[in-house]
């Protein structure tokens, strides 16, 4: 099964320079295409760390390719959500929404609810980016409805904060 943990590759106490490295060794030494899939998986999440957005969004891109192969879907829309991610952190809202609206759009067929919730709630990050208060709210809100509905609490109230936040209203100067 293709994974996403990197604790199957770390070595305790590694900087992020040095998983790199391990993992593209690793990489190189992959056979399986689950095993090559979850190491590009892996520099992406560790290369964003680092804010190599570049690199990671080929390792995330290299990833979602081989999701598709094995048409591993979760790990799929893990995948599109890390890309809008990082389009989002590049200043590419467009292709940031693009992203992330894939990521929804399967999250809902596979019927996925952290995912979904997960999804709307960077889709609302976005919005709020372009500065498109109403649609953040709006998605926010789906989000903080569903990981109450499932039970992740923090996650809930987190949003809750911010779309209480977010909904004051302002004073004119």
């Amino acid at each position: 099964m293709f994974h996403r943990k990197i604790a199957d590759f770390e070595k305790g106490g590694q900087q992020e320079k040095d998983k790199i490295e391990f993992l593209e060794t690793r990489l190189k030494e992959a056979e399986k295409e689950e095993d090559i899939g979850s190491i590009h998986f892996q520099l992406g999440e560790t290369c964003y760390k680092i804010s190599d957005n570049e690199k990671a969004l080929y390792h995330w891109q290299k990833a979602k390719s081989f999701c598709k192969k094995l048409k591993d879907q979760r790990n799929l829309c893990a995948a599109l959500g890390n890309i809008g991610l990082v389009y989002k952190a590049m200043g590419e809202l467009e292709s940031a929404l693009k992203y992330l609206s894939q990521a929804l759009e399967i999250d809902r067929k596979i019927g996925y609810l952290q995912g979904k919730a997960s999804d709307l709630g960077n889709i609302g990050l976005v919005y709020q980016a372009m500065g498109d208060l109403e649609s953040a709210l709006k998605y926010l809100g789906q989000a903080k409805a569903i990981f109450e509905k499932i039970g992740m609490i923090n996650k809930a109230e987190i949003l809750g904060k911010w779309i209480k936040i977010r909904n004051k209203p302002r004073k004119s100067d």
